[in-house]
């Protein structure tokens, strides 16, 4: 054999070597492209299914404290996730400042209740605008509060029963 046909033998193998590299690196590319589809994937349901239970968990609560405020159905407040960084949060058919400061506050109760928050506190402006029958219920729900520190302000305390509940059960 010739020294020509060894050297281009020689060559040409060198030249295969290199093109089997690159096709096993262009095959473990496509492996893990599709093994990061298929982690987004994964992780994008997993978001979507943990944020629905939360949504269900935090209305099914928001709703239960409502539904214990008055004698009439009205409307509990709505979580509604979109994204997992976008939200709606309201009262259907209802706009008012008042209402949307009670859903703010049966939201974060009912984080309070859900989780292992320990304390929550509103301030007195917001239970201004807020009815003396949900203020009442608001309390009770205050009060029933166990192991944590959940601090209204007293000075919009609309009863002289729900002052004295709460003065009762205080543990801040």
């Amino acid at each position: 054999m010739s020294k020509e046909f060894l050297d281009r033998h020689s060559e040409l193998k060198g030249r295969i070597d290199a093109l089997k590299l690159q096709n096993e690196a262009y095959l473990t590319l496509l492996d893990l492209q599709d093994a990061r589809k298929k982690a987004d994937n994964m992780l994008k349901s997993a978001i979507t299914s943990i944020l629905a239970d939360i949504e269900h968990d935090v209305n099914a609560k928001m709703k239960e404290f409502n539904d214990s405020f008055y004698a009439d159905a009205r409307k509990a407040p709505r979580l509604h996730f979109n994204n997992y960084n976008s939200y709606t949060f309201e009262t259907p058919d209802d706009t008012g400042t008042g209402t949307n400061y009670k859903g703010m506050m049966l939201y974060d109760l009912a984080v309070l209740y859900l989780t292992a928050l320990p304390a929550i506190a509103h301030d007195s402006l917001i239970q201004k605008n807020i009815s003396d029958g949900a203020i009442d219920g608001i309390m009770k729900i205050y009060t029933g509060t166990e192991n944590r520190c959940s601090s209204p302000s007293t000075s919009r305390i609309p009863t002289v029963r729900a002052q004295e509940r709460y003065w009762r059960t205080i543990r801040c």
